[in-house]
């Protein structure tokens, strides 16, 4: 006898589709029949290494590879900007000892040779090494404090301390020591008040402020002294002097400076309420003399050094 195989239609009680499926569709049980799948699965066959991901709709081969072969032990995926690949590095794939950290050997990510604390820590305490290992320092360290404080230990903790400032020392005289400044000027020679075609090859000064007293020092090496004429005089001091300024009196090194027949000194004197000097010429049994341009060459040099009080 011979026997005809039927598959029963869902109508008949069987299990095979009633249509036919959208490709690409799977067979997946509805909880009662089985049924179309909703998404879409790839149909034809993918390239090596790739995975199924969805697309939000349907499920597609995967824009990047993974590795198809196993991989040396203690590598991770990282991806190469394209794909993911096998890591160079290896990683530890053991547990290690509490508190280790993972650190590079400079080929590979190994265990830490010392361990960290792995607990919390009282508030402001630092990590310091014991010879061994890094532990919670036993004092604390104060927070920082205003710009310019420091640190300080009281004998069991480090603290804030105001950073030492002065702003007035009062002299037994009753004299306010109130400033300390350190800077530099350009100092500058005229004749009759005027600089026409006065040059130089070295033109500097420095000064040291103290309370109200200027210290200073200057050099003008010239190389030409220009067409101006009249008595001489230094300008551009860095501090106004005060009104007995001319008391502060001083000789200078000159080079290649004519002084007058029986002058044999020249002196600096500071002007009043001014930040200009006056040139002078000194000799035995002579008066002042001030010092004007037919007193200097092209190539001459001066070099000063004095003081002067501001009040």
């Amino acid at each position: 006898m011979a026997y005809k195989a039927k598959f029963l239609t869902p109508a008949e009680g069987g299990l095979g589709a009633a249509t036919v499926a959208t490709s690409g569709k799977l067979l997946t049980g509805n909880g009662t029949n089985w049924v179309a799948s909703t998404p879409t699965f790839p149909t034809g066959s993918a390239t090596s290494g790739k995975f199924l991901q969805s697309d939000g709709t349907n499920w597609i081969a995967s824009t990047p590879t993974f590795p198809t072969t196993a991989g040396t032990s203690g590598k991770m995926l990282v991806s190469n900007g394209t794909n993911w690949v096998s890591s160079t590095p290896t990683f530890p794939n053991a547990s290690a000892t509490a508190g280790k950290l993972i650190v590079s050997d400079g080929t590979n990510w190994v265990a830490s040779t010392p361990t960290y604390p792995n607990a919390s820590a009282t508030t402001r305490k630092i990590l310091v090494s014991d010879g061994t290992n890094f532990v919670a320092s036993t004092e604390t360290w104060s927070n920082p404090g205003t710009s310019g404080n420091l640190l300080s230990s009281d004998g069991t903790n480090w603290v804030t301390t105001v950073t030492p400032s002065v702003t007035s020392i009062t002299l037994s005289a009753g004299t306010a020591l109130n400033k300390y400044v350190v800077g530099t000027f350009t100092p500058a020679l005229n004749f009759g008040g005027a600089a026409v075609g006065i040059t130089y090859s070295s033109q500097n000064g420095q000064y040291t402020q103290i309370g109200n007293t200027i210290f200073f020092t200057f050099v003008l090496d010239m190389t030409s002294k220009g067409s101006s004429v009249g008595a001489a005089t230094i300008t551009g001091f860095p501090v106004t002097s005060g009104t007995h300024g001319n008391n502060c009196m001083a000789p200078f090194v000159m080079q290649r400076l004519t002084l007058t027949t029986n002058y044999t000194v020249a002196l600096f004197q500071m002007g009043n309420s001014s930040t200009t000097a006056s040139l002078f010429q000194q000799g035995s049994g002579q008066a002042f003399a001030t010092l004007t341009d037919t007193n200097f060459a092209s190539n001459t040099t001066i070099f000063c050094e004095g003081f002067y009080h501001t009040a």
